[in-house]
C-alpha cells in the first residue's frame, strides 16, 4: 500500500450524529449572535432619534426658560437665578443714555 492510498473508513452513527449535533448548536449560536448585533444597531439608530429630540425639547426650553434655568421633571417647577444689577444685561440704547448721563455729570 503506497502512501497516496486512500483507505476509507466511516463513522458511527452516534459519532456522525454528535458531530451533526455540535455543528448545528454552533450554528445556531451564530444566528442569534447575528440577530443581537442586528438589533443592537436598531436601538443604537433608535437611541439617537431620542437624543436629537432631547436636544430640540432643551433648545426650546432655554430659549423660554434661559440657559441657567432649573427644571423639576418631578414637579415641573422652573427655578432660575435673578441676576444682580449688575450683572444685567444692557441694551445698546441704555449704554447710550447711561454713557450721556456721565456726560452731564463731569461736565
Amino acid at each position: 500500500m503506497s502512501k497516496e492510498e486512500l483507505i476509507d473508513d466511516y463513522l458511527t452513527k452516534e459519532e456522525l450524529d454528535d458531530i451533526k449535533k455540535v455543528i448545528q448548536d454552533l450554528n445556531s449560536a451564530k444566528l442569534k449572535l447575528a440577530d443581537n448585533i442586528l438589533e443592537q444597531e436598531n436601538v443604537k439608530k433608535v437611541l439617537g432619534i431620542i437624543k436629537t429630540k432631547l436636544v430640540e425639547k432643551e433648545r426650546v426650553m432655554v430659549t423660554k426658560y434661559g440657559k441657567d434655568a432649573k427644571i423639576s421633571l418631578e414637579t415641573g417647577k422652573v427655578s432660575t437665578k435673578q441676576k444682580s444689577e449688575y450683572m444685567k444685561e444692557i441694551t445698546p440704547e441704555e449704554v447710550k443714555v447711561k454713557r450721556e448721563e456721565q456726560l452731564k455729570k463731569n461736565k
